[in-house]
């Protein structure tokens, strides 16, 4: 049997390899700490392209325990400021690799934490929440819905109200696409932010190499997204039958901007395109009154299960 001092000798290698072992633990891995910032894309609205800022995720109401938390971004739009329930927004962005559908979440203000005194008395009202609703592919006058599906790098611009005018079209949660321009520059409604002025150029129309000289020069002053004005008078303010934006035009050339040059002659030649639909989604609340307060307010979006995906604070 060995004695007590080779046994000391024994163990004492084992002793230091264990102590250093402890050390290596301690100094490499580390502890569990708050989620890291992290670049967080934004929407450039003057020029619809994202820009990205580092900020954390999932203020204001606790951590997220929804599994799109990752890919799912919360922005605040104009909500810090806008009162018009028309024109007042929010917006989602999917940074995944995967499509999201978001049908049946909701958006929640903090209106319950903060107190209203009234006569003396102090009052707490319930918060406001809304549901995603579905949506329809183009505006028509038949609309399909559909669930709204966030794909991979698309984004929702979310208005809490409505489009009032429904004329022509009632406007319900819609898809942008390369004819929904028209709808921008008709005058009929007011959108925030404006719609993508995305639709195809007006000499890239099938049909316009055979048309002839004159009627090509026409179209070429014609501006992208924008219907001309027909059938009015021309420019001496005489009655004209075949007039394009005041310029008397062949029946051939009439006909063919007539079937070419609109909303509804654009969903007819390009709703099959493969490239049809852009990459933002418009989506209304319908509230008839202010989601987001302009100051000490909470924005939060909840997933069909009612878990957090993401909040803001301001």
């Amino acid at each position: 049997m060995p004695s007590i001092r080779e046994r000391g000798s024994i163990w004492e290698p084992v002793m230091i390899l264990i102590f250093l072992s402890l050390i290596i633990f301690v100094l490499v891995i580390p502890s569990k700490g708050p989620t890291p910032p992290r670049a967080f894309p934004s929407i450039n609205t003057d020029t619809n392209t994202y820009i990205s800022y580092p900020t954390g995720y999932g203020s204001g109401s606790g951590e997220p325990s929804s599994t799109y938390s990752p890919n799912i971004y919360l922005q605040l739009g104009n909500a810090s400021y806008s009162e018009d329930p028309s024109q007042e927004y929010v917006s989602l962005y999917n940074s995944g690799q995967t499509g999201v559908d978001i049908t049946g979440w909701t958006l929640e203000n903090a209106k319950d934490t903060r107190t209203v005194v009234i006569s003396g008395n102090t009052q707490n009202y319930p918060r406001d929440s809304r549901t995603i609703p579905r949506g329809v592919l183009s505006i028509s006058s038949y609309p399909h819905l559909t669930d709204i599906v966030l794909q991979p790098g698309e984004s929702a611009i979310v208005t809490s109200g409505k489009i009032s005018n429904s004329y022509p079209y009632k406007i319900i949660s819609f898809k942008e696409n390369e004819c929904s321009g028209y709808l921008e520059t008709s005058g009929n409604y007011t959108f925030t932010p404006s719609l993508y002025p995305k639709c195809v150029s007006p000499n890239k129309e099938v049909g316009y190499e055979n048309l002839e000289a004159n009627c090509q020069d026409l179209i070429d002053s014609l501006s992208s997204c924008r219907e001309p004005k027909l059938n009015e008078v021309d420019i001496q303010g005489n009655i004209c039958n075949s007039c394009v934006n005041g310029t008397p035009v062949s029946t051939e050339c009439f006909a063919f901007i007539k079937a070419h040059y609109s909303y509804e002659s654009c969903l007819a030649n390009h709703q099959n395109d493969p490239n049809f639909s852009l990459k933002e989604w418009r989506i209304f609340l319908n509230s008839d009154w202010q989601m987001w307060n302009n100051k000490r307010e909470t924005i939060s979006l909840y997933d069909s299960l009612h878990r957090l995906v993401n909040s803001i604070s301001y």
